[in-house]
Parts: C-alpha cells; sequence; structure tokens
C-alpha cells in the first residue's frame, strides 16, 4: 500500500511537472506570437 501511494505520488508529480512545462510554453509560444503579429503592423505602417 505504501509503495503504491509513493508510485502515485511520483506520477502526480511527474505530471505536474510536464503541465508546468506545457504551460510555460504556451505562453512564450503566445508571447512570441504576440510579437511577430506587432512586427508585422509596424512594417506596414
Amino acid at each position: 500500500m505504501i509503495k503504491t501511494l509513493k508510485q502515485l505520488i511520483h506520477v502526480l508529480w511527474a505530471i505536474e511537472k510536464d503541465l508546468r512545462v506545457i504551460a510555460n510554453n504556451t505562453e512564450a509560444l503566445r508571447k512570441n506570437s504576440k510579437n511577430a503579429i506587432h512586427r508585422r503592423q509596424m512594417m506596414n505602417i
């Protein structure tokens, strides 16, 4: 039982870590996309 709980905690921790990476990458992509749009708009002026 204890081993199973430790394994579950380890898996949940790994999932949380992966979700943080995904969230950070998503935020970076959003910022890059916004910057690219801004640059294109500035070039059209």
